[in-house]
């Protein structure tokens, strides 16, 4: 690994084939190149570990806990968003709209840039280029934050807030304070690392971004194929997403986002079963069963039906999970500031009153 240093711009160059290069402030930061390495060290380890995010994280801080913190007295402020075309990147821009100025850091998948022209209202878009990646390369929610945190580093940015909802599994919230400490134990930069959506379910970002049709267009959570910017309409994210917009949207709007009625498709037996929790293997990932016995329930209560659904419309009716109780949870475990708190709860009442 070697750095590189040019007007306004720092390289890191991986490989002969490989390199990341950032954008940095010359007026508001000159970067310390003990912090530089530390953080480019960690993204070459993220990318090249095969291991889960939070056993790659975890070798981090036990690598970092037998050295010294690196100071630096740079003072900070703003806040970064790590925007990759996700439908919750799209609700983390919303919400931080009304509650700070803040500069929005992209990968280079062209959802991104679709979804950062759409918003059109950052203080500060920062490119992060790639040269020499392949699209099946590990682009996880680990190395998305250390590319994050290089940038918030390289110009004086105090805050990262990352998109994923208290609806996610265990790791990502286990992930929000471990990532955290490795950050206050690497340097005593005033750096905080949170999620904007960390307090609130993945129903309740689905109804926020109900209402931003700007970017219907331009957003993708798919599995198979999210730097295309294009949906595959064939699993269980898009399933998902599809399930958890029903209660906020006519399901013709949703059928024209995915080109076609995904609770009617023969293809995604599977992946109904998975996100009902009937399944041997237990659901995982974005949302919460709950939430999609919740959103189905409130689906068959509008009258609608849908071959994927039919075998298990008995159950869902006399489950009869309730979509109230879920639109006004919090999860109070949030590593949140409160000033972002207050942002949320203001768009929450924007959206459901």
């Amino acid at each position: 690994m070697e750095l590189f240093y040019e007007s306004n711009k720092l390289t890191v160059r991986i490989s002969d084939e490989k390199s990341l290069s950032f954008p940095y402030d010359e007026k508001l930061v000159r970067p310390k190149d003990e912090i530089v390495g530390e953080i480019a060290s960690a993204i070459c380890s993220a990318l090249e570990s095969d291991e889960s995010i939070l056993t790659t994280l975890d070798g981090l801080i036990k690598n970092r806990e037998e050295k010294n913190s690196i100071h630096d007295g740079v003072p900070r402020r703003d806040a970064l968003v790590y925007v990759s075309g996700k439908k919750n990147d799209a609700v983390a821009l919303e919400v931080l709209k009304s509650s700070n100025p803040y500069t929005a850091c992209l990968s280079d998948c062209e959802t991104g840039k679709k979804m950062l022209n759409a918003y059109n209202g950052a203080k500060k878009n920062i490119e992060i280029v790639r040269t020499g990646f392949k699209e099946e390369e590990r682009d996880d929610l680990l190395v998305s934050s250390l590319l994050a945190l290089m940038t918030a580093y390289l110009n004086g940015i105090r805050y990262i807030a990352a998109s994923f909802t208290s609806g996610d599994d265990d790791t990502f919230r286990t992930f929000e304070g471990e990532f955290g400490r490795y950050i206050s134990i690497m340097t005593d930069a005033d750096i905080f690392y949170f999620s904007i959506l960390g307090n609130i379910n993945e129903l309740q970002a689905s109804g926020i971004f109900s209402e931003q049709y700007k970017y219907f267009s331009c957003f993708n959570d798919c599995e198979k194929d999210m730097r295309s910017g294009k949906m595959c309409g064939h699993c269980k994210e898009c399933l998902l997403d599809y399930i958890l917009l029903t209660p906020f949207m006519m399901e013709m709007d949703i059928i024209l986002l995915y080109t076609k009625k995904l609770l009617d498709d023969v293809t995604l037996v599977k992946e109904i079963r998975s996100l009902l929790g009937v399944d041997n293997k237990p659901y995982t990932g974005p949302g919460s069963v709950k939430e999609v016995w919740a959103a189905l329930s409130f689906y068959l209560k509008s009258g609608n039906q849908g071959y994927l659904i039919k075998g298990f419309e008995n159950n869902i009716r006399e489950k009869n999970e309730s979509i109230t109780s879920l639109l006004l949870s919090r999860n109070n475990d949030s590593y949140m500031p409160k000033d972002f708190q207050n942002a949320v709860e203001n768009k929450l009442r924007e959206v459901f009153g």
